[in-house]
């Protein structure tokens, strides 16, 4: 019950960095379209203050590559944990599902037992 309780918890963690992943992603694309205005917006500047657009180009252009790198790499690390936390979760079902048939099993020796138990004592009287 407590590895299983482990497991939902493992799969709530591994959703919730699923979304921040997603979300991380949408707003890489919403700064990736403001780079992209901000592009345009420079470019059309550029006859009139050359040096300092390109340069504030340059730079947008760097920290979209970084954040695109950074949310690729968050979500890599997301699926690489959904990966690992539903192979624990197959494994521990698997676990489970073993010791069920353990149990199953003990069960039915300690019934064969009692019985047996119960014959030689009516064979006894």
């Amino acid at each position: 019950q407590m590895e299983y309780q482990e497991l939902s918890k493992q799969e709530a963690d591994s959703k919730q960095a699923l979304e921040e992943a997603t979300a991380c992603l949408e707003e890489a694309k919403k700064l990736a379209k403001i780079v992209e205005e901000e592009k345009l917006r420079n470019d059309k500047e550029e006859s009139e203050v050359m040096e300092p657009a390109l340069s504030k180009k340059a730079n947008a252009i760097k920290e979209k590559e970084k954040l695109a790198e950074e949310a690729a790499e968050t979500h890599k690390i997301v699926q690489e944990n959904e990966t690992m936390n539903q192979n624990n979760i197959t494994a521990y079902e698997a676990t489970y599902s073993d010791l069920q048939q353990k149990l199953q099993d003990a069960k039915a020796r300690l019934a064969r037992a009692h019985s047996e138990y119960e014959d030689l004592q009516k064979k006894k009287t």
